[in-house]
């Protein structure tokens, strides 16, 4: 084994000993003191747990069939909220790294550059290829 492969080999099991916030804060610095160097965009998203998602399949089938009680129908819509935060989650995280030049450096969006921008974009009908943005 090269030295190299050493080194990471020790720096990884040094990162698996680090609580998970310090792994992914870790990480999300690694990936920044990379980002100049190559054309490489990094999102982390976010998912459902295997069993949450299982659960809520298994709900939703349910519900399709007609066939949740009350409880059931109530946790079903407390996962389909889960869900939908974790999509929120991911398009934002998304839409920073595809347009930084749109929110500020807390990531928050500037309401007048994205107005600027949904300005700029190209008419329907104009023959143009036009990505959907919602307002």
């Amino acid at each position: 084994m090269s030295r190299v492969n050493q080194a990471l080999e020790v720096a990884f099991a040094a990162a698996e000993q680090l609580p998970v916030k310090l792994r992914l804060e870790l990480a999300e610095r690694v990936m920044e003191s990379v980002k100049d160097e190559e054309e490489t965009l990094f999102v982390r998203f976010r998912w459902l747990s295997a069993k949450k998602q299982a659960r809520l399949q298994e709900l939703m089938d349910k519900n399709n069939e007609g066939d949740l009680t009350s409880a059931e129908r109530s946790e079903l819509q407390q996962l389909v909220r889960e869900h939908d935060e974790i999509v929120l989650h991911n398009s934002k995280a998304l839409a920073r790294v595809s347009h930084p030049e749109l929110f500020d450096k807390k990531g928050r969006p500037i309401k007048s550059r994205i107005t600027a921008a949904l300005k700029a974009m190209p008419p329907k009908g104009s023959g143009i290829k036009r990505k959907a943005v919602k307002k």
